[in-house]
């Protein structure tokens, strides 16, 4: 949405993050991509309750986090779809902004 650009918009996502918040940028198949990202980040937060989720600080598993329903879906796609008719696909990227304000990244995007 254009107004997204505005400074408003962009204050409120920069104030939700140095709070704490998660939230999921998308610019793919909303439809096909938030139910998987949604189950995948419901299994996370079980693993948390359960106590077992290995190190749930560290930017490896929160790259992990925001990378992995994205190379759910583009499977899927790969396996489901009809020849170009995919929306997500290709090589998947993430990052992890940190507190410090550094990034990191394991596929190399930092």
């Amino acid at each position: 949405m254009p107004e997204h650009r505005e400074f408003d918009f962009r204050f409120k996502v920069h104030q939700a993050i140095q709070s704490g918040a998660m939230f999921r940028y998308n610019n793919g198949d909303p439809a096909l991509f938030n139910p998987v990202a949604d189950a995948i980040l419901d299994r996370f937060i079980e693993l948390a309750r359960r106590g077992v989720l290995n190190d749930p600080s560290s930017e490896k598993t929160h790259c992990a986090l925001v990378r992995r329903p994205i190379e759910v879906v583009s499977k899927l796609l790969a396996d489901f779809a009809r020849k170009g008719t995919r929306l997500i696909g290709g090589k998947p990227h993430d990052l992890c902004v940190l507190p410090t304000g550094n990034c990191w990244s394991s596929t190399g995007n930092s």
